[in-house]
């Protein structure tokens, strides 16, 4: 597991991610997105599992931008409010970092 920072067209600026995969074991890069609760322990785990399993170099980009939370309304608060058009230049930075560092294959979102 691997902080990273990648560039981003969103107004906000760069996106921070986390990415887990070994370059020398796979080339298929894998974007995992977090559900409405942010970058939790679970999206955590289930990033490194995708690595793992796969084998892909999985990267979780932060849309929420370091929010977490586990409160249901909170939570729905952050998802209805969250800038969707920003939200969709961090994936498509997210993709473009995955190629920039070795990943040849098809670069998948789920």
């Amino acid at each position: 597991m691997t902080d990273i920072n990648f560039k981003s067209e969103n107004p906000l600026g760069d996106c921070s991610g986390i990415l887990f995969g070994n370059l020398g074991i796979a080339r298929k890069g894998l974007i995992v997105l977090q559900e409405w609760w942010g970058i939790t322990d679970e999206i955590k785990r289930q990033g490194k599992q995708f690595a793992e399993q796969g084998p892909f170099i999985t990267l979780v980009p932060d849309l929420y931008r370091g929010k977490v939370t586990e409160d249901y309304e909170t939570a729905g608060h952050m998802m209805n409010t969250l800038d969707w058009t920003g939200a969709v230049a961090d994936v498509k930075g997210a993709a473009q970092y995955l190629l920039s560092i070795g990943c040849t294959k098809n670069v998948v979102i789920c």
